[in-house]
């Protein structure tokens, strides 16, 4: 029993349950309170948990990682689309992670750098925008830039 009741249970928006040790979780989130259907999945739950632990270790000089930044291109490959980009960037704001954020944010201007404006909407699912919505919405930010100077 008393097992158990070191155990804490979290529900994923995506259905998926895991049990991690209460201990555990509360380093591993840093303290905060977070609710777990901010992490749409396990996976993401888990790849926040490794950054953390990774950073964690480097800042006490405990990693044997010494080219952090390399680490980090390697770690953020495995996020493997832009919706698990998305869902890490979400949870690095909630998680007030700003390396993470920062991280999620660069990974995606390279991703979108030199790409035409169909590209990136695909790239990004951005759907039912039509070529004059697009001009429309170009001619109002254009507006609200020469009255902002």
């Amino acid at each position: 029993m008393a097992q158990e009741e070191a155990l804490l249970r979290l529900t994923f928006a995506d259905g998926t349950q895991c049990s991690v040790d209460a201990r555990d979780a509360a380093a591993v989130l840093r303290g905060y309170a977070v609710p777990a259907p901010v992490f749409r999945s396990s996976r993401v739950f888990d790849m926040v948990a490794e950054y953390v632990e990774k950073h964690k270790a480097h800042r006490s000089g405990e990693s044997v990682d010494h080219d952090i930044d390399d680490w980090g291109r390697r770690f953020i490959a495995q996020a493997g689309d832009t919706d698990a980009l998305h869902d890490l960037f979400l949870a690095s704001e909630e998680l007030e992670e700003y390396e993470l954020m920062d991280l999620c944010a660069q990974t995606t201007a390279d991703m979108i750098r030199g790409g035409t404006v169909e590209e990136i909407k695909t790239l990004l699912g951005i759907m039912g925008i039509t070529l004059e919505q697009d001009l429309l919405a170009q001619q109002d930010h254009d507006r609200l830039l020469r009255i902002i100077r």
